[in-house]
């Protein structure tokens, strides 16, 4: 028999060691016979290991130790498709959604498949909310916001005002093509100019919009993939709108 422990780091470190030290202890009473219990631990990392005493140690055979790397977006995305086969009715949710929540998971949950599942189930359940027959990229942004929050109100009203146009631009696009994971910076450049009109500001040069985007992903409030798509990874696309058309209006006043 192999008896295998998962998450025993949480557990030593919340209860104590003395019950996986008497288990391994199992069969040292035992003589004559072969031994037939074998352990197998599982733990998020090595750390635990620092504190548990010398003797418990010893029966952990620390030099018989795997280390597993975190999951990479193509793993992950093996993995939610399983989830969803299972849990979701036929062509509920795309191939694009299913590349989105692996590629969120493996950026901002470090490769951590629960992490993966969470967004999945927590777009899932939004999707139900609004009656809709299929999982839009809204759902999986405003999950995103809500399992992981990392945009605050601050990190957008602290930016210049041409960054500013450029978000509200964006979440115009994404608002309007509801299925839309990423915006074509052709159709995000005419959007952008429409908003200048609006706001009557001038709109910077297509080097400058570039060098403005490039910007906003470091500070990792949007996305930008090969092929100069532009992409809002964790904030819903209609709150976003709200939030620049209410503050650009506030600071106008």
């Amino acid at each position: 028999m192999i008896l295998t422990l998962d998450e025993i780091d949480y557990y030593i470190r919340t209860t104590g060691e003395d019950i996986v030290y008497e288990l391994t202890r199992l069969t040292d009473g035992v003589t004559g016979v072969l031994q037939r219990i074998n352990f197998m631990f599982i733990a998020r990392d090595h750390s635990f290991m620092e504190v548990i005493r010398p003797e418990t140690l010893s029966r952990f055979r620390p030099q018989e130790r795997l280390e597993f790397p975190p999951y990479k977006e193509n793993q992950l995305k093996d993995i939610i498709v399983d989830r969803i086969n299972e849990a979701f009715v036929e062509d509920a949710v795309s191939e694009e959604i299913t590349d989105f929540i692996a590629r969120n998971a493996a950026t901002y949950g470090h490769g951590d498949a629960r992490y993966a599942i969470s967004l999945l189930y927590a777009a899932g359940m939004i999707a139900d909310r609004e009656e809709s027959r299929f999982v839009l990229p809204e759902h999986v942004r405003e999950a995103q916001g809500r399992t992981d929050p990392r945009l605050r109100d601050e990190d957008i009203a602290l930016r210049p005002d041409e960054e500013k146009h450029i978000l509200l631009s964006l979440s115009r696009c994404l608002k309007k093509e509801k299925e839309a994971v990423f915006v074509p910076l052709i159709s995000l450049e005419k959007t952008y100019k429409t908003v200048c009109e609006e706001y009557r500001t001038r709109a910077v040069g297509r080097v400058l919009l570039h060098a403005l985007l490039k910007n906003l992903q470091i500070l990792g409030i949007v996305n930008i993939d090969e092929k100069f798509r532009v992409e809002l990874p964790y904030v819903k696309a209609e709150v976003l709108e709200k939030f620049l058309v209410d503050l650009l209006q506030r600071e106008s006043e």
